[in-house]
C-alpha cells in the first residue's frame, strides 16, 4: 500500500491548479483485481486505508469509482462504491504520519462513520461528518452509496476550531441553518473544481473554512468567531445567487433583502472576498452554462435557449462573456464536447 502522494505526483499524472486530477474506476480492471485496485485508488486519493468488502464474492463483484480535483491545498473527490468499509488503523497512522482532517458529505445512499467512541450515521443527502486521519476511524458504505470527500490540511480548520476532536464522528444536519450553508458550499465547490479561478482560490477557501468551522462550532455549542459570522452572511448571499441565478431580474438589492442586510453591507461582504455581487452572479451563470455544454444532450437546445435558462437576457451578451471566461465561443465549446463523445449535433443547431 503506497503513501498518499503530494502535489505534482498523483500516480505519475501532473496535478494542475484547477481541474480533474484523479479519475479511477474498478471498471478499468478485471473482476478478480477490482478490490486490490480500489485499495490503491483510495490510498492514492486520501490517506492509507485498509478496506474490507463483505460482498466481495457476489455476482458482478465489487464496484467503485472516484473522481476528484484540487483547489489550493484542499482535495475534493466524489466517491461511489458498493457495500464495504474502510479502516484507518493505528499501524497505518504510525507508518505514514499523514495529518489531515476530512469532511464527508452524503450525496446518495447510507454511510456510517466511527471515531473517538462516537458513531455518525449519514442517511439524508447533504448531511456531513468530520473525522481525523491522525486517529483511528472506520467508514462504512452500508448500501451502494455516493459521497463527497474533502481532505483539508489540519491547520486550516484548527485556526478557527482549536479542538476538532469535540465534533468528530458527529452527524451535522443540512436541513437548515449554517449546516445547510456549509453542506451546499462544499457540494458546490466539489462540482466546480474545474471552474475555480486561481486568483480567487485563497479568499474562496478562507470563506469555506469559516463557514464549515461555524457549522462545527454550532454543533459543539461553541461561540463562533465574528469573522465566521461575516463569512456565513456571505455564504447566505452565495446561496441566494445559486438558488435564483436563472432569474434574469435578480439584482444586488434583491439579494440583500433576501438575506436581511443592507445593500451597502452586501457589497462590503463581497469586497472581503475580492469580488462583487455582480461578478459572483456572472460566475454562477457561466459555470452553469459551462457544465451544460460539457455534458450536452443528444438534442441540445440553441445557444439562445441556454443563455435564457442560466439568467442572461441576450444570447450575444452570453456568448461574449463565455468566450472571455473560457477562451472559446459557447457553440465551439459544445462542438468540442460532442466530438469527444458519441453524440453528433443536429445540422443547423445553435
Amino acid at each position: 500500500m503506497s503513501h498518499s502522494p503530494g502535489p505534482g505526483d498523483v500516480d505519475g499524472r501532473q496535478e494542475v491548479g484547477r481541474g480533474v486530477i484523479l479519475q479511477r474506476s474498478t471498471a478499468e480492471v478485471s473482476a478478480a483485481r477490482r478490490f486490490d485496485f480500489w485499495r490503491e485508488a483510495i490510498c492514492e486519493a486520501f490517506v492509507d486505508l485498509e478496506p474490507h468488502c463483505t460482498d466481495r464474492h457476489e455476482p458482478g463483484g465489487f464496484a467503485g469509482e472516484l473522481q476528484g480535483g484540487q483547489i489550493g491545498a484542499v482535495r475534493l473527490c466524489t466517491v461511489a462504491a458498493s457495500t464495504h468499509e474502510v479502516v484507518r488503523t493505528p499501524a497505518l497512522i504510525r507508518r505514514t504520519g499523514d495529518d489531515f482532517l476530512f469532511v464527508s458529505v452524503l450525496l446518495d445512499g447510507d454511510m456510517v462513520y466511527a471515531q473517538d467512541d462516537r458513531v455518525a450515521e449519514l442517511v439524508e443527502p447533504g448531511q456531513f461528518v468530520l473525522y481525523d486521519s491522525a486517529r483511528p476511524y472506520t467508514a462504512a458504505f452500508r448500501d451502494d452509496s455516493r459521497q463527497l470527500v474533502v481532505r483539508v490540511p489540519r491547520a486550516e480548520l484548527t485556526r478557527r476550531l482549536p479542538n476538532p476532536g469535540q465534533v468528530t464522528a458527529v452527524t451535522i444536519r443540512a436541513d437548515g441553518g449554517v449546516g445547510r450553508l456549509a453542506s451546499g458550499l462544499l457540494q458546490s465547490l466539489g462540482r466546480g473544481v474545474e471552474d475555480v479561478d486561481p486568483d480567487v482560490t485563497q479568499p474562496l477557501l478562507d470563506n469555506v473554512f469559516a463557514v464549515l468551522s461555524a457549522a462545527l462550532a454550532a454543533q459543539a455549542g461553541l461561540d463562533p468567531d465574528p469573522t465566521d459570522h461575516r463569512a456565513v452572511q456571505l455564504q447566505r448571499a452565495y446561496a441566494c445567487i445559486r438558488e435564483n441565478a436563472g432569474d434574469a431580474e435578480l439584482t444586488p438589492a434583491r439579494i440583500a433583502r433576501a438575506i436581511g442586510v443592507s445593500e451597502r453591507y452586501l457589497y462590503a461582504l463581497f469586497r472581503s472576498a475580492d469580488t462583487s455581487p455582480a461578478k459572483a452572479l456572472m460566475d454562477e451563470r457561466l459555470a452553469r452554462a459551462h457544465a451544460a455544454l460539457l455534458h450536452p444532450r443528444p438534442s441540445p437546445g440553441t445557444m439562445e435557449s441556454l443563455a435564457l435558462s442560466v439568467g442572461f437576457k441576450h444570447a450575444a451578451h452570453f456568448s461574449r462573456a463565455f468566450k472571455e471566461r473560457y477562451g472559446l465561443p459557447p457553440r465551439q465549446h459544445r462542438e468540442q464536447a460532442l466530438a469527444g463523445s458519441t453524440l453528433v449535433p443536429p445540422p443547423g443547431d445553435g
